[in-house]
């Protein structure tokens, strides 16, 4: 169930790329995110990697002495889904919406239980690769 109604799925393919982007976020390695980014996505004009990789840095480095608990997993993406498009890369439709959905589901989690951390969630999701 994705988006309160709207109905999809991840390809294995793309799974792993999301598994390998939260691991690179909560790793705060922006090569690594910028590498798994990019193997699901298309471009609209030639992406240069080194510097999407260190715009993904800088993305990063605000979290990069924050606590799980502190870090907010949903500003997080929303910052990303702007760098990609302003860097005219394109999510597959499936995995653009699962991150919105994601957006919403810890502003939603926040408003019943702001000590819950989404990034936990995410991070024992990983352990089911």
């Amino acid at each position: 169930l994705i988006d309160f109604g709207e109905v999809g799925s991840v390809d294995p393919a793309e799974r792993a790329a999301l598994l390998r982007m939260m691991t690179a976020v909560l790793g705060r390695d922006g090569e690594a995110l910028a590498g798994a980014l990019l193997s699901v996505s298309r471009t609209t004009r030639t992406v240069d990697r080194t510097e999407f990789g260190a715009q993904l840095a800088t993305l990063l480095e605000p979290v990069a002495d924050a606590s799980l608990n502190d870090m907010r997993l949903g500003e997080t993406l929303g910052r990303l889904l702007h760098l990609l498009r302003i860097n005219g890369i394109v999510l597959p439709p499936d995995l653009a919406i699962l991150i919105k959905t994601m957006i919403e589901c810890e502003g939603t989690t926040n408003e019943l239980d702001p000590t819950m951390s989404m990034l936990d969630l995410v991070r024992d999701l990983g352990s089911f690769a």
